[in-house]
């Protein structure tokens, strides 16, 4: 009809999608952090949290990161300093997880730019 109908319209859901993956594994690296300084206090409850991240239902989307946090399982009480090494492999993998999704972000927010630039100057 007029040029409201022809401006194309932006899908946020990936974007959303990918922005709520990155806040999860965020807040995943935070508790490996705190597991880091835990077990050289208290093993057996860094073991337990370790357990329950692994646990969790969005980490199996994740299998590398699972793997990486399940070998850190099996050394929790009986080296604090290789179940902290293991740790650190394991967010550092959530890091690198971290930059795709954002380069994934980026070419959304990219797409979405080349498509409205014909409209500069009309809105």
């Amino acid at each position: 009809m007029g040029w409201p109908d022809d401006y194309p319209k932006i899908d946020f859901k990936e974007r959303n999608l990918l922005n709520n993956k990155i806040d999860y594994l965020e807040s995943i690296s935070q508790q490996i952090s705190e597991l880091t300084k835990l077990v050289y206090q208290n093993a057996n409850i860094a073991k337990k949290k370790n357990w329950n991240i692994i646990n969790d239902k969005k980490i199996s989307s994740y299998p590398l990161i699972r793997d990486i946090l399940i070998d850190a399982d099996f050394v929790a009480l009986d080296s604090p300093w290789q179940f902290e090494m293991i740790l650190k492999e394991a967010k550092d993998a959530i890091h690198s997880q971290i930059t795709d999704f954002k380069m994934k972000i980026k070419k959304i927010n990219d797409l979405n730019k080349d498509a409205n630039s014909k409209w500069k100057g009309w809105v």
